[in-house]
């Protein structure tokens, strides 16, 4: 019963948020063709970054958010992509040209709208910059959902 209620109130308070807009400065990819890149909300924290890199998943279950944060040091073309606990592909979350910067990405969009179950889940990023894509760099972090 418990369950339940926790949900209801993470789905109020979601709700609430894209209602008044607290997501002002978010935008949809909308080019992609892929489902799951289509319902993710991507903001840009800043326009400068000192170094390439992925942070920890950041889940806070009473404010309805799951941010995943990530540095580009340089444009180039930025992957993520979203596996399950076996390394199943699930779909591609960005596929996509990127400017310099600092940016999170909320992933509750996606998880709410695609019903996804409870477990583990692991997103990988393949970031390639330069002329030929000669510098790369790869991560990946995990995150659980529980319903």
């Amino acid at each position: 019963m418990y369950k339940n209620i926790y949900f209801v109130l993470i789905l109020i308070i979601f709700s609430f948020l894209t209602a008044n807009k607290l997501y002002s400065s978010s935008f949809y990819l909308q080019n992609s063709s892929d489902s799951c890149a289509s319902k993710i909300e991507l903001n840009k924290v800043k326009d400068t970054c000192n170094q390439t890199y992925l942070k920890q998943m950041s889940v806070n279950p009473f404010g309805a958010s799951y941010l995943l944060k990530f540095g580009l040091t340089k444009r180039g073309n930025l992957e993520f992509i979203l596996y399950d606990n076996n390394s199943n592909f699930i779909c591609f979350l960005i596929n996509d040209k990127f400017e310099t910067g600092e940016y999170s990405i909320n992933l509750i969009p996606l998880i709410f709208e695609e019903n996804f179950k409870s477990g583990v889940y692991i997103i990988e990023m393949n970031f390639k910059s330069g002329n030929n894509s000669s510098e790369t760099f790869i991560d990946s972090t995990k995150f659980a959902i529980m319903k």
